[in-house]
């Protein structure tokens, strides 16, 4: 079965999928013409993934930059999620309820993949 946003939690824990999450997100935050900068070649943890993203959706929305939403409709982010993200009213607020939702939506792309592929474990 194509895994879903749902099942996420039983990947956050997989490096090789993390760091491929993290391969993914830089190259669509470059498509919508976000600097996402990172040195040398690390091993990705679902909360890294999160604190390298935060600062910069805090940024692009202090700078009310389109970019992010371009970023939205290129990793494909269905409105209704948007929308809850954006009316987060929890402590970390909405620019931590986004980075959240990209940085899942990113790790569903890679399963997805992953699994068309074969090198996802099927049920």
């Amino acid at each position: 079965m194509i895994p879903t946003i749902q099942q996420i939690e039983n990947y956050k824990n997989e490096q090789v999928f993390l760091n491929e999450t993290f391969l993914q997100l830089k190259k669509d935050t470059d498509r919508a013409g976000i600097d996402l900068e990172v040195e040398g070649n690390q091993n990705w943890s679902f909360q890294g993934l999160c604190e390298l993203l935060l600062p910069i959706v805090n940024r692009q929305f202090e700078c009310q930059s389109e970019k992010i939403f371009a970023l939205f409709y290129l990793i494909d982010i269905p409105e209704k999620a948007i929308k809850a993200a954006l009316d987060d009213q929890t402590e970390g607020g909405v620019s931590h309820a986004v980075t959240k939702l990209i940085i899942e939506r990113e790790l569903l792309k890679v399963l997805t993949r992953a699994y068309f592929s074969n090198k996802l474990k099927k049920p």
